[in-house]
C-alpha cells in the first residue's frame, strides 16, 4: 500500500549509511568469488537487520522497525530510495486516476472561475531584500518577457546569471539607490533559478545593469527569441555567486524561498545547494523538516514551485553573524 512504502522509504532515510555500508560490503564479497552461503553467513553475522541474501535476484532483505524491505545491491542507496518513490508515484498515479473515473461518473457540475487576488508581483518568484527592497524573478520565458516589457521601470536594476536558461530578475528600487548588500542578495537569487543549479554548478557570474540598458528589441535584421532581451552597455558583473538558497517559514508564517546572503535573524529554515537527491525526494524531507521542525504543514505542490531544477543537496540551516 502507499503508507507501506512511505514508511519503507521514511527507514530508508534514517537508516543511509547502514544501508550504504551493507551494499559496499556485499559488493566486496561478490568482488571476491565468496560462495553465496559465505556471503550471505558473513553479512548476517556483521548486520543483524539482514534477513535474507537471494543470489538469484540479486536482492538483500532487511529488516528494519520490524518491517521488511527489499534493497537491489547493484544500485546505491539513493538510487535503491528513488526505486521506492517511483513506486509510490505509480501508487499515487492509479489511486488519481481511479478517483477521476469516480468524479467523471458524477453529474457535473457548473464551477465558477475565481478571479487571481493579491499583489502583482505574487504571480512571480520573488523575495524581499535585508533593506526591503522587492526583488522579482520570471519562472519561464514568456514570464522573462512579461517582467521586463510590463513592469520594469526606470531606476530599476536587471539581473541575469551569466549562462543561457536563466530567470530575468528585476529589483524594484522606487528610485532610491540599493546598497551592495542587497544587489548580492539579488544576484545570489538570480544564480539560484538558473540552467546553472541543474548543471550542478556550485557558483555563477551574474551580471547587473539598469534598467534604461534593457531592451526587448532585436537590433536591425535580427531576432530575439521568446524571453530574450539585448544588453547595452557595461555589464557590471558578481562574480563567483554561490548557489545557495533557504526553503522554509519566514516569522510571519510565510512559506517562501530566499537567498542564503539574505540570512534572515528569525524563521525556520533548510539551506538547499546542488546536490544527489532528486526533487521529489527533497520536496519530501523538506516537508517533513517544516512539519518536524517550524510546525508548518506545507503542500507537495507549494514547496515544488520554490525548488530550481535539477538535484539537491539539504542541510539545516541557522542564521550567521558577520564577523565570526
Amino acid at each position: 500500500t502507499l503508507e507501506d512504502y512511505l514508511r519503507k522509504v521514511k527507514l530508508l532515510e534514517e537508516n543511509i549509511s547502514q544501508i550504504e555500508q551493507i551494499i559496499y560490503d556485499y559488493r566486496a564479497l561478490v568482488e571476491d568469488k565468496k560462495p553465496w552461503s559465505l556471503i550471505e553467513s558473513t553479512l548476517r553475522e556483521k548486520y543483524p537487520s539482514i534477513k535474507k541474501v537471494d543470489p538469484s535476484s540479486p536482492l538483500i532483505v532487511v529488516e528494519l522497525e520490524g518491517i521488511e524491505i527489499e534493497i537491489d545491491p547493484s544500485k546505491n542507496a539513493y538510487a535503491n530510495i528513488e526505486l521506492h518513490y517511483d513506486k509510490i508515484k505509480s501508487i499515487r498515479k492509479r489511486l488519481s486516476e481511479a478517483k477521476t473515473k469516480e468524479e467523471q461518473a458524477k453529474p457535473k457540475q457548473v464551477k465558477q472561475k475565481i478571479a487571481a487576488s493579491g499583489p502583482w508581483y505574487t504571480q512571480f518568484r520573488y523575495f524581499w531584500t535585508t533593506n526591503g527592497f522587492l526583488v522579482v524573478a520570471g519562472k519561464s520565458a514568456g514570464q522573462n518577457q512579461l517582467l521586463v516589457r510590463r513592469y520594469l521601470e526606470d531606476k530599476d536594476i536587471f539581473l541575469h546569471a551569466d549562462i543561457h536558461g536563466a530567470a530575468a530578475v528585476v529589483v524594484k528600487t522606487g528610485g532610491k539607490d540599493v546598497p551592495e548588500k542587497d544587489i548580492l542578495e539579488a544576484a545570489q537569487f538570480a544564480a539560484c533559478y538558473s540552467s546553472a543549479w541543474r548543471g550542478g554548478l556550485y557558483t555563477i557570474d551574474v551580471y547587473w545593469v539598469p534598467a534604461s540598458q534593457v531592451s526587448l528589441k532585436a537590433p536591425s535584421g535580427e531576432y530575439l527569441a521568446k524571453g530574450s532581451f539585448m544588453i547595452y552597455g557595461k555589464k557590471n558583473y558578481v562574480r563567483g555567486v554561490k548557489l545557495e538558497l533557504l526553503i522554509g517559514v519566514s516569522e510571519k508564517g510565510e512559506l517562501l524561498a530566499l537567498p542564503a546572503e539574505r540570512n534572515p535573524a528569525d524563521g525556520c529554515f533548510l539551506k538547499v545547494t546542488p546536490g544527489p537527491y532528486r526533487k521529489d525526494l527533497a520536496t519530501r524531507k523538506i516537508i517533513e523538516f517544516l512539519k518536524r521542525e517550524c510546525n508548518f504543514k506545507a503542500r507537495e505542490e507549494d514547496v515544488v514551485k520554490l525548488l530550481p531544477d535539477g538535484g539537491f543537496h539539504i542541510e539545516r540551516w541557522r542564521p550567521w553573524i558577520p564577523g565570526t
